[in-house]
């Protein structure tokens, strides 16, 4: 061994501490602590963000309802438009006078069979 290491060894040899005397000591209170105050930061900014989230999904759930809801009401609409109203039916069913013994067919109605022949 050399000089250095021999005094290094017997250094180290007579002074073992006592294990209730070997602390962290303020520094490693002070890490701690630090640990402790970025962790509840992070809490706080991602409770944050969760409610970001959930917010912009209620909000995007609403439109869509409310976009789905139009189309119908929009649906609706468009075939009470296209659809005959009950004086347009009844104008394109009334028979002429003294021809009621006679059938008309209807738009989408097959021709009604004349006599003699059977359907």
């Amino acid at each position: 061994m050399t000089g250095t290491g021999a005094l290094l060894a017997a250094t180290l040899a007579t002074e073992v501490p006592d294990q209730y005397e070997v602390t962290p000591g303020l520094p490693g209170f002070l890490a701690t602590f630090a640990v402790l105050i970025v962790f509840l930061l992070l809490i706080r900014s991602f409770n944050k963000n969760m409610r970001r989230v959930n917010a912009n999904e209620r909000h995007r759930q609403t439109e869509a309802a409310a976009a789905a809801q139009a189309e119908a009401e929009e649906t609706t609409a468009r075939e009470a438009a296209t659809e005959p109203t009950d004086a347009e039916v009844a104008q394109v069913i009334e028979v002429p006078e003294g021809r009621a013994d006679e059938t008309r067919p209807v738009d989408g109605d097959a021709p009604a069979p004349e006599a003699g022949q059977r359907g």
